[in-house]
């Protein structure tokens, strides 16, 4: 039955098994996407009394939903929060006082198709992990797995969806926009830095005041610039020479800083937290790893319908999230246990994660299967 259904999903959202990967594993990254698909139909179910008067649903109602298409699929190692939690931070769904909702429909330009968000799942022709896709040059009446085809089983029966949008209940149009015409580019979209890295790094640098200090600071640790990520991504070794971003040990009152010295004089910079928070650091990282002539790698290796992407650094925060949000873990975990992250990306958004790596500093290894 869940090879039935799996298949029956597949088709719909163009979820072909590969030749790298088990048919449990092929199940597995099917299932992943529509759980998601119908996590996101559940803000959409305005037939239902919990939808509120201003178009929210429930966390919990969310989440449940999730779980109900888990136990169909006996998926019990996907987890559910971390599926709502990458809708959130990737601002794929309006997040307020534990409730979310449907945002407005955008279209950004992925060069051979369409990222789709706000747009009700069931008009989406194709998925890419958790994400929404249109195709380009085709038509299509949406996917049968999103609009409940494939469901019916998770929520009781009551898979009838009404059609219309989060946003003030209004039916959709049936006259369908040039999808050209209305798509953004996918950096403004999900708020991806649009300049490359060195570019970033100077601009960010300019800004820096330094202070001359009498000696090093005592009780830090050391961003990892020289070596491996894997060796850890702060040390309590500095590096011999030249630049790098300090840390306090203390994990409850932790402070950040730029440290820049050479044979003659030692000099700090203090910074605000926000630049750290959630990972913002990467950024710094990143171009530090760069000036150092040390930069990170990404392999990519291109399948018939995927392309497996392979990075040895974490990204920084909104491109993490739009990284993990359109992509399949290619293992249990985001991360393996030699510290790489490694992701598998439908083939339409190839280009779209090479440019976004490139203008973050990454060297890029173009494999063959």
């Amino acid at each position: 039955m869940i090879l039935e259904l799996a298949q029956t999903a597949a088709a719909d959202l163009g979820i072909i098994k590969e030749s790298f990967e088990s048919v449990p594993q092929w199940i597995r990254r099917v299932t992943h996407s529509v759980i998601g698909l119908q996590m996101l139909t559940a803000l959409l179910d305005n037939h239902d009394e919990e939808l509120e008067y201003d178009g929210t649903v429930s966390i919990q109602r969310v989440i449940r939903r999730g779980e109900k298409l888990a136990e169909v699929f006996d998926a019990p190692e996907i987890d559910i929060s971390k599926i709502c939690d990458s809708y959130i931070k990737a601002g794929y769904v309006l997040h307020k006082n534990n409730r979310l909702a449907c945002p407005k429909t955008t279209i950004g330009d992925a060069g051979s198709a369409f990222v789709a968000r706000g747009l009700p799942p069931w008009k989406a022709q194709a998925a890419s992990g958790l994400g929404l896709l249109l195709k380009k040059g085709t038509k299509g009446q949406g996917t049968p797995a999103a609009r409940g085809g494939t469901s019916k089983a998770a929520s009781g029966g009551k898979v009838a969806l009404s059609g219309k949008a989060a946003s003030g209940g209004k039916a959709a149009s049936a006259t369908q926009p040039n999808l050209q015409d209305i798509a953004i580019d996918i950096a403004e979209m999900f708020s991806l830095e649009d300049i490359y890295l060195q570019r970033w790094a100077d601009r960010f640098f300019a800004t820096i005041s330094w202070k001359t200090v009498d000696s090093a600071p005592k009780n830090v640790d050391y961003l990892n610039i020289y070596d491996s990520a894997t060796e850890g991504y702060f040390l309590p070794h500095r590096p011999a020479d030249g630049l790098t971003v300090v840390r306090s040990k203390n994990a409850v009152n932790r402070s950040y800083g730029l440290f820049r010295f050479s044979e003659s004089k030692i000099e700090m910079a203090e910074l605000p937290q926000w630049r750290f928070r959630n990972a913002e650091y990467c950024r710094i990282a990143l171009a530090l790893r760069s000036r150092a002539n040390n930069p990170p790698c990404a392999r990519i290796t291109k399948h018939n319908s995927v392309a497996l992407v392979d990075i040895d650094y974490f990204l920084p925060p909104q491109e993490q999230n739009f990284f993990e949000l359109f992509s399949w873990s290619q293992a249990n975990d985001y991360f393996s246990p030699k510290g790489r992250l490694k992701r598998v990306v439908s083939i339409e958004l190839v280009d779209v994660y090479k440019t976004m790596l490139q203008r973050l500093g990454f060297g890029i290894e173009e494999a063959l299967k």
